[in-house]
């Protein structure tokens, strides 16, 4: 089976507290009380990504927790970590067209609340996630909300939680339609279609979640379909304004020249069957005519 991306929101400042932590001509922050943060988070939102997750069983990463002060202290500061139903509350109510769950127990084992040590003389500890990615659904949005709840100091210094770093949120998000399909490939020697294909291939694919109303999936010819639509909280009879283009960075990478399409000949969410066609010329100025058929 191809992978299958899962993209990832990520709460962040647009402007990070350490910026104000950094000697310059103008400022003394050498008294600046210490204060713990998530290196990448806020309450505004900005999209990261964690890349493409391999079709394998397991996929390991970390978040991190930073101690920003000045210097790096002295003594050890123990951080608390929970996890934060009201982060995805807000975020719900906020965005009532990207609707979040908590991501189940089965996908990732980790506990509700986690304590992690920043020793002496170090600024980061960090929270490793193993996720099980074969039980991830690619057609639901999941998230893990966690807020800092607790910081100490074991010499009993003063250590601060960050006012608007002090939450993150990861958000895996998910498309109706997305998932593994079959893929039939249908290639023709000749712009209109005709007499018998000098290809007709049979493999996996998989409708890969760009947003929760566009994917993307690659053509057997290796051009990558983008395909979007609207209406994505009616369920799959509601879905409607299929449309579908190529990267266009696939086609040059493809190294030919599209001559007509994609366009869709079909597309029946209830069904999870979906048809597109084009034509193209090769490199050798030769004309092809390429059917893609997907069913889930």
């Amino acid at each position: 089976m191809k992978n299958i991306k899962y993209l990832a929101l990520v709460l962040i400042l647009a402007v990070s507290l350490q910026s104000c932590l950094k000697d310059t001509a103008f400022l003394n922050v050498s008294n600046t009380t210490p204060l713990v943060e998530f290196s990448f988070g806020s309450t505004g939102t900005s999209t990261l990504s964690f890349g493409t997750l391999a079709d394998t069983t397991e996929f390991d990463t970390v978040i991190a927790v930073n101690l920003a002060s000045p210097q790096v202290l002295n003594t050890a500061v123990t951080v608390t970590v929970t996890l934060d139903q009201s982060l995805v509350t807000n975020f719900n109510a906020a965005n009532p067209g990207n609707k979040l769950a908590i991501l189940p127990d089965s996908v990732y084992a980790l506990p509700k609340t986690i304590t992690l040590t920043i020793p002496a003389g170090y600024r980061i500890a960090k929270i490793p996630l193993k996720f099980n990615v074969t039980k991830i659904d690619p057609t639901v949005s999941f998230a893990i909300p966690y807020t800092i709840t607790n910081v100490k100091a074991a010499d009993g210094s003063n250590v601060i939680i960050s006012g608007n770093a002090g939450s993150i949120l990861y958000a895996f998000i998910g498309n109706p339609i997305a998932g593994n399909y079959t893929h039939e490939w249908i290639r023709f020697n000749n712009a209109g279609a005709t007499g018998s294909p000098a290809y007709d291939q049979t493999f996996g694919d998989a409708f890969t979640p760009i947003s929760p109303t566009e994917i993307q999936v690659t053509s057997g010819t290796g051009t990558t379909y983008d395909l979007t639509f609207t209406d994505p909280l009616t369920g799959l009879s509601g879905l409607k304004g299929f449309n579908v283009t190529f990267v266009p960075s696939s086609v040059t990478s493809a190294g030919i020249t599209i001559t007509s399409g994609p366009t869709i000949v079909k597309a029946d969410p209830v069904n999870g069957y979906y048809e597109f066609n084009f034509t193209y010329l090769n490199a050798a100025g030769s004309p092809r005519n390429i059917t893609d058929k997907f069913t889930k």
